[in-house]
């Protein structure tokens, strides 16, 4: 008996020892080859795809002990998976996703099928659900290569999202790789942040050229190594926000410049900081300026004959910034501070009566009306408000806008 104790016991050791042998499918980090950041754009042959991948080389290379340096590589195939195989031949480690912070589209690839060209990063296990997608006017690939030095084309992407997006929470980015696709598999519309990027003088230098490097052939598809060079730095004026691409399910179907987009944010119920100006508040004709501090909108959804109606509420807490008045009026009365109230309500009352009006008409409802009418009437919808776009198109937006300007201070 005490024998089959003993045997029993070992046995029992055996296996809690297999437990211990580690990840068996670990790679070891320097092995590993940690892609920072990729640019998708069309490549010069019918059915191919240009993808350039900037990778962050060890510290012991750079030049600066501690200061990241990048290493770019641009393959063309037809397919994401077949570049990601290209660049593994072309590299000693194994690429390796789960610090990719920004995917970069040129602006006809990501009218052309921005979705298809995303689905392989979505499917990946290693790549963040927060990653960053953006648009960029020209070619992705540009400004891959001209991103800063210290911080790479991830950081500089996230940065310029998150100065704009003033809350900057990742559970709020409109641009999130989760975002999209969760959008896209309830068949609601989204949009991508479009970047207007100017190239600077300094990179048509000696960095360019060292982008090219040596260039081989591999299934069809050319590949180029380089390493970032200081002629290829990127100021703050080369990368500002243009507006957005907007996409109703999978298909590109027109554009918001940035007014447009601050105004969604305000129907989004997330804008704070947007400046209004007015050439004309509480009857006096001067060029004003009102930064929106707080903002709070109500939607109702509710069954009309044949069609929805959303009854919207919008509150808004506004700031008197600057008044360029050549009449020597007193600003800080009682009066003014009503009728200016009254002259911001109307603004903003007709400015997001026209962004609604224009999603409308593109049948892209960006805002998010249909989550709101499958939530609330779903019914009703699954049987009169397929497909959404139809009905979006017939929908009613009764609005109500309440500005409020807070009192104090006083303007010179």
């Amino acid at each position: 008996m005490r024998k089959v104790k003993r045997l029993l016991a070992a046995c029992l050791l055996a296996a809690s020892a297999l437990c211990l042998s580690g990840c068996w499918d670990m790679v070891e980090i320097n092995d590993r080859l940690c892609i920072r950041g990729v640019g998708i754009d069309v490549g010069g042959q019918e059915g191919m795809i240009s993808v350039t991948f900037q990778m962050l080389l060890p510290y012991e290379t750079s030049d600066i002990q501690g200061t990241p340096m990048y290493q770019n590589i641009t393959v063309e195939a037809a397919t994401i998976s077949e570049a990601v195989d290209l660049l593994a031949t072309n590299v000693e480690q194994k690429p390796h996703f789960e610090h990719l912070s920004a995917i970069v589209l040129g602006e006809e690839t990501a009218k052309r099928a921005a979705v298809y060209v995303l689905d392989y990063f979505y499917r990946v296990p290693q790549v963040r659900r927060n990653c960053e997608v953006v648009a960029v006017n020209g070619l992705a690939k540009d400004l891959i290569a001209s991103s800063v030095m210290d911080g790479g084309v991830g950081e500089y992407v996230e940065n310029m999202i998150k100065t704009h997006d003033n809350r900057g929470h990742f559970s709020e980015q409109p641009s999130a790789m989760s975002r999209i696709f969760v959008k896209d598999a309830n068949d609601e519309a989204f949009y991508l942040p479009m970047l207007n990027y100017q190239k600077p003088e300094e990179d048509t230098g000696a960095g360019q050229e060292d982008q090219q490097g040596q260039q081989d052939n591999a299934g069809g598809a050319s590949s180029g190594t380089g390493s970032q060079g200081e002629g290829q730095t990127a100021d703050a004026d080369s990368l500002q926000l243009a507006g957005a691409l907007l996409f109703d399910e999978r298909r590109f179907v027109g554009t918001l410049n940035t007014a447009q987009l601050d105004l969604l944010h305000v129907m989004q119920d997330r804008q704070k900081g947007m400046v209004l100006t007015l050439e004309e508040a509480a009857g006096i004709r001067a060029r004003f300026s009102f930064r929106i501090d707080e903002s709070e909108v109500d939607i109702q959804c509710q069954v009309k004959e044949d069609h929805f109606v959303f009854p919207i509420q919008v509150k808004v807490e506004c700031l008197l910034i600057e008044a360029w008045d050549g009449t020597g009026r007193e600003l800080s009365t009682e009066e003014f501070y009503t009728g200016a109230e009254q002259s911001l309500e109307k603004a903003l009352n007709d400015q997001l009566q026209a962004l609604i009006l224009e999603t409308q008409r593109m049948g892209a409802d960006v805002i998010g009306f249909s989550r709101l009418a499958r939530q609330t009437h779903y019914q009703w919808y699954q049987n009169q408000g397929r497909p959404w776009s139809t009905a979006f198109r017939a929908a009613e937006f009764p609005m109500t806008v309440k500005v409020t300007l807070k009192r104090g201070g006083h303007v010179q």
